[in-house]
């Protein structure tokens, strides 16, 4: 009889330690929730995030996705090529679907219909911040059938009625050099290798007046605000923020033309090498 009462009273003491806890717990995913069990919004104010890179980046892809999530994060959805880097995953990745999260850096399920970030946000490269100003990703030619494009993409900034605040360009610069063949109808001269590109991007704005650019093609996503300023820790190390009209890169004159047969892309991109590498190192 005196077991049963100490295991009784023993019982008695476990269910009342355990109490708060209980209560803790369902304090949190109270908070967690509105009425109708709607996910609560997290977000703004954001956290000091200001980058993602997709796991993986030489198995990237132009498969990457975003959409805002109920608690007010940023879902990118992305697929990746296989380990074995098969030349048809270009089109056809085959490494698999995955999510994360941009500000809470969490991996959540990707969405089931993941397209190219061209087509999936092909109306975002026109978007209107917070402050009214209206951010444009813009190409310089909307199609190249097979000539160098790599430099073409630039941002612009312009207030509600349409004038011109800023123009930008934002360059990523890659591992190793790549050989480009010219296709003679383009005029691009002889072949040449380059290690510089521009970064062709997608616009998500956010409600505190930044945004993010999110980049495909390089596998990564960087958060700016209307000044192109940035807490990345990808600035001046692999991505670099210019203005367009500063030259002699925003207005490439100095290394001939197309129209005239004679552009050098060898010399613009060395030289754009160079200055990109003066930045990182300070100089």
């Amino acid at each position: 009889m005196r077991k049963m009462m100490r295991l009784l009273l023993v019982l008695v003491a476990c269910q009342v330690l355990l109490i708060p806890f209980v209560q803790a717990a369902e304090t949190t995913k109270t908070n967690e929730t509105k009425q109708g069990g709607a996910v609560a919004k997290k977000y703004p104010p954001y956290p000091d995030v200001w980058d993602w890179v997709i796991p993986y980046p030489e198995r990237a892809t132009q498969y990457v996705q975003t959409d805002f999530q109920a608690n007010g994060d940023v879902r990118i959805s992305y697929k990746l090529k296989s380990k074995a880097l098969k030349k048809q995953e270009e089109d056809f990745p085959e490494g698999g679907s995955y999510g994360a999260t941009f500000f809470g850096r969490q991996s959540v399920r990707p969405r089931e219909d993941i397209k190219s970030y061209h087509l999936a946000h092909s109306r975002d490269r026109f978007v209107t911040l917070a402050s009214g100003n209206v951010l444009k990703s813009v190409r310089r030619f909307k199609t190249t059938n097979g000539c160098f494009d790599r430099l073409d993409d630039f941002f612009v900034l312009e207030d509600g009625q349409g004038k011109t605040i800023s123009r930008t360009n934002l360059y990523y610069v890659l591992n190793k050099p790549q050989r480009f063949t010219v296709y003679e109808p383009c005029y691009d001269g002889v072949d040449f290798t380059y290690q510089v590109e521009a970064v062709p991007a997608i616009l998500v704005p956010l409600e505190d007046g930044t945004f993010l650019v999110v980049d495909g093609e390089h596998g990564l996503v960087i958060r700016f605000d209307e000044q192109f300023k940035t807490k990345s820790s990808l600035l001046n190390q692999r991505v670099f923020v210019l203005d367009s009209s500063s030259p002699p890169f925003g207005d490439p004159k100095g290394y001939g033309s197309r129209e005239e047969g004679n552009r050098d892309w060898q010399r613009l991109e060395d030289d754009l090498y160079r200055h990109l590498m003066d930045v990182k190192g300070g100089r």
